[in-house]
């Protein structure tokens, strides 16, 4: 990864574009990395197209969660609204395409405030009347110490046995 961040250094010198996102994977930390060098479709060194080809799009993804016999929680949609903007989300939100909204991810951006993003989602979750979830985007037992300092982590505290109340979800392939 070292040599994947080098050679977007050098290469930001001379692109603009490139060094924005630079600029703005320095400015959130090693935990932005993967994603900003090769992880996404917009990163220095994307992936194949192949590979973005295959991916299902959102409704046949919840489609085959559901018919898991799982949930279909969106994940900090506010970090993917190039992708999907908030009228696009509630559309599916409307169509009841989705069970439920992740509102919190801690350790994912570093320091970020998101307080903004956050209350926008719990509007969303309100009106729209789906579940809630907090999540810890946790790669190292630091990074699960940090979430269970956050704010948030009292919160997340029953949720798995809250949204097994609500769903009733298949659990024959779960350890709970």
């Amino acid at each position: 990864m070292g040599q994947i961040k080098e050679q977007m250094s050098q290469k930001a010198e001379d692109d603009p574009e490139v060094k924005k996102a630079y600029d703005l994977m320095m400015k959130y930390g090693p935990k932005q990395y993967p994603y900003a060098l090769f992880m996404t479709r917009h990163a220095f060194l994307p992936m194949e197209v192949d590979e973005v080809n295959n991916l299902l799009d959102a409704d046949r993804t919840v489609k085959l969660i559901h018919e898991a016999g799982g949930i279909a929680i969106m994940a900090h949609w506010y970090y993917n609204e190039h992708k999907l903007s908030e009228a696009g989300l509630r559309a599916m939100l409307k169509r009841d395409a989705l069970d439920g909204l992740e509102s919190v991810i801690i350790n994912t951006i570093g320091e970020k405030d998101e307080t903004e993003e956050v209350n926008r989602t719990r509007k969303l979750i309100e009106e729209f009347g789906v579940a809630e979830t907090v999540g810890s985007d946790s790669h190292s037992a630091a990074d699960l110490e940090a979430f269970a300092q956050s704010r948030y982590a009292a919160e997340s505290q029953g949720q798995t046995a809250r949204l097994v109340e609500r769903f009733r979800p298949d659990l024959s392939w779960s350890n709970l």
